[in-house]
């Protein structure tokens, strides 16, 4: 199992502390998290070999597992594409599914939503987000609370729920794979010498990466279960050509683990030949 973006935020937290062994449960009150998720992490972390319980309780300490991946995720977090798309569909998502809650300030940074790759997103990046997708018309609200990080009556426009119920990220939603040209292919020969006209749709590799990452998106509730979100990360930076490889293996991998009614061969297949195809590989 790959490590989710709440796991990487207390393996990240615990990463920081002094001490090589830390207490889940101070994290979970330090960083407001609901009552049980540093329980459920540390199983989850436990059973996938990230962490090490040092007693019965939720002290911990990283393994080098746990290590190496903390570091992987601090540079796969620089990369600015994945991690702007991430901010824009979440930020969505997050307003979808309070669009039935009083208009009062929301704190959109102090929910999980706002956690990527094991760090909040800054209030800057998120201010980014929201002002992208006002001009997009996906989002409308009427104030921002400089320097709190809070917005005032936000709210999706009637594209902005379509968005979000959508299943696609901000980037597929916005941008649409282009039709697929059309080339004809005349093939003239056979004992008869009959002449016989062949049309085969050829599609780009960007169709077809869009294609493979729309099935990944419907994919996601079976795969990306309980507090680790990675898998979605992971699909995103499939459009990110310096992330593209990586993230494939990752998705492969995870796919497998989930077994064979979810990680079917026909996709896994499709993702090696385009990814390795479209790098060069």
């Amino acid at each position: 199992m790959t490590v989710g973006h709440l796991g990487l935020f207390l393996m990240d937290w615990g990463y920081r502390q002094p001490d090589p062994a830390f207490d889940a449960a101070r994290w979970e009150a330090e960083e407001r998290m609901a009552l049980g998720d540093a329980q459920k992490i540390v199983d989850l972390r436990v059973g996938s070999g990230h962490l090490a319980r040092v007693d019965a309780g939720l002290i911990v300490c990283l393994t080098d597992h746990g290590r190496a991946a903390v570091e992987d995720a601090r540079l796969r977090r620089r990369a600015l594409v994945p991690r702007r798309d991430y901010t824009r569909t979440e930020f969505v998502l997050w307003l979808y599914n309070r669009r039935y809650v009083p208009p009062l300030p929301n704190r959109f940074l102090k929910s999980t939503r706002s956690i990527y790759m094991g760090e909040r997103l800054s209030g800057g990046e998120v201010e980014a987000a929201a002002r992208y997708l006002i001009a997009k018309e996906l989002v409308e609200f009427t104030d921002w609370g400089l320097g709190t990080g809070d917005l005032l009556d936000p709210g999706l426009t009637v594209r902005g729920i379509d968005c979000a119920e959508s299943g696609k990220s901000v980037s597929e939603f916005l941008t649409p794979p282009p039709a697929a040209p059309v080339f004809t292919q005349n093939n003239y020969g056979g004992t008869n010498a009959q002449g016989m006209s062949v049309v085969q749709n050829v599609e780009a590799p960007g169709t077809d990466l869009a294609g493979l990452i729309t099935q990944l998106r419907a994919l996601e509730p079976q795969v990306a279960q309980g507090p680790d979100r990675e898998f979605s990360a992971d699909v995103a930076a499939l459009e990110d050509p310096e992330q593209r490889v990586s993230a494939w293996q990752r998705i492969k991998n995870a796919l497998i683990q989930a077994g064979a009614s979810v990680g079917s061969a026909e996709i896994i297949h499709l993702g090696d030949q385009l990814v390795h195809a479209i790098a060069g590989a």
